[in-house]
């Protein structure tokens, strides 16, 4: 999900060709800093991308509306499947690794809110993040699309690579701050 997100937020920026404002910009590029940070962190407790290689909507990068819709379906996806995640920790007794992806969701959350104000709605309608999925597995059907195309999807886009996406955040002077995840600090 964080390969895939990354890679996303980095062809909205380096592909898109639909005008943003400064806001626009600078919100998706620290999003971008920061799946990339998730990823890290991810890597850094064993964690490994499924895919390096994915799919997106004809429109992804020349209708704002498009990008936004997809944004919008990601995040909820990736919030989900971070709340199942964290579920599945505190089933297992690991607690400091149910923190860390109870971070990881706070933050996708965060995104949700930010890209539907970049879309023009209201930031955030929800009481509670939405929990979809019961178990992290649970997110594939919905994710499937972006990791095997399919109708109205086109592709593949590589993920650009980790040095790619920190040179467009340093040039777009917009990397988000490396707070430490729960299983560093507790």
């Amino acid at each position: 999900a964080e390969t895939l997100a990354a890679t996303s937020y980095y062809g909205t920026l380096a592909q898109g060709s639909f005008s943003l404002s400064n806001f626009q910009r600078q919100y998706l590029a620290l999003a971008m800093s920061s799946e990339l940070w998730h990823l890290d962190i991810l890597e850094s407790l064993g964690g490994r991308a499924l895919a390096q290689e994915f799919y997106i909507p004809e429109k992804f990068l020349t209708d704002l509306a498009t990008n936004v819709q997809t944004f919008i379906a990601a995040e909820t996806a990736f919030i989900g499947a971070y709340l199942a995640a964290t579920r599945r920790f505190a089933e297992l007794n690991q607690p400091r690794l149910a923190g860390t992806t109870a971070q990881h969701a706070a933050t996708e959350a965060e995104h949700l809110a930010l890209t539907r104000l970049v879309g023009g709605f209201i930031p955030n309608p929800n009481a509670l993040p939405a929990p979809i999925y019961y178990n992290v597995s649970d997110a594939g059907p919905t994710l499937a699309p972006f990791l095997t195309g399919g109708s109205g999807f086109i592709g593949p886009v590589k993920f650009p690579g980790k040095d790619a996406i920190r040179a467009l955040a340093e040039r777009l002077n917009a990397t988000s701050l490396r707070v430490p995840p729960f299983t560093n600090v507790f």
